[in-house]
């Protein structure tokens, strides 16, 4: 299946297939087991597209977070500005703002992109698809009867909450339409292009399934501990949280 028409499957259309690898994986009795591929497969169909760093990140497919460091500048003018971003940033660390330096996407031969925003995660996800493979769906019964659609992130008990979205009617727009943003992501992606390099912050673009950026912020360093970010999603804290429920597209995003 193309990569592009693989990314506009939605996230339960694509279940079964995960499903199927995962109980492979886990060698659960009856499952069908994969395939290995060949040496020619690898070379004439990985290998042209992917490098192994990138195929090693894919294999963290519906498995919640699985974050990347972007550089996308490489002007020699602003080589030491970067080195400095990223080792504020802790992304030049193992176990920093990111889960390993393999999350580290710095090579000017690959990732040298230009464009708008959503073109430039465009072609990231060209090469790395499997960002988009959030832990979007809960297969509550683990047998396909009953599949629960959701946000990577967690969340919390937004459906009994009726301070601000009650009977249908919302009371405050703004809140719940960036809880609604919150029920849609799926990964996000920290980004150094040249703006951000320049002013010494990271961009984040929040995109869903579809790899569709529904949100940005930045942060600010070293004012922002993106470290403290990392840990604070791997604690549970949700998007709401983070951003803030009075926060904007756009905004700086506060030390956790």
């Amino acid at each position: 299946m193309p990569r592009r028409d693989c990314i506009g499957l939605k996230i339960d259309a694509t279940q079964p297939l995960y499903k199927r690898v995962q109980d492979a994986l886990d060698e659960v009795p009856g499952a069908v087991s994969l395939p290995s591929p060949t040496t020619k497969q690898v070379d004439e169909i990985f290998a042209p597209h992917q490098t192994i760093q990138e195929r090693n990140i894919s294999r963290r497919y519906n498995s919640g977070w699985n974050i990347v460091w972007l550089r996308t500048c490489y002007k020699p003018s602003l080589a030491q500005s970067y080195a400095k971003l990223a080792q504020l940033s802790g992304a030049n660390i193992e176990d920093g703002c990111v889960e390993s330096l393999d999350h580290v996407l710095d090579n000017h031969v690959l990732y040298e992109f230009h464009g708008l925003d959503q073109e430039v995660l465009d072609q990231l996800l060209l090469r790395i698809p499997g960002l988009t493979d959030g832990l979007g769906i809960l297969d509550e019964y683990g047998d396909g009867s009953k599949l629960i659609y959701g946000s990577a992130i967690y969340q919390t008990d937004m459906e009994g909450d009726e301070s601000h979205c009650a009977n249908g009617i919302d009371t405050d727009q703004e809140l719940c339409d960036i809880r609604e943003v919150a029920n849609r992501v799926q990964n996000y992606v920290y980004v150094a292009d040249e703006e951000a390099i320049e002013k010494s912050r990271v961009k984040i673009w929040w995109f869903d399934e579809f790899g569709k950026i529904i949100w940005d912020s930045y942060a600010e360093i070293p004012d922002s501990d993106l470290d403290g970010l990392r840990g604070a999603m791997m604690d549970g804290q949700d998007f709401v949280e983070i951003v803030g429920e009075d926060g904007k597209r756009g905004d700086q995003i506060a030390r956790p």
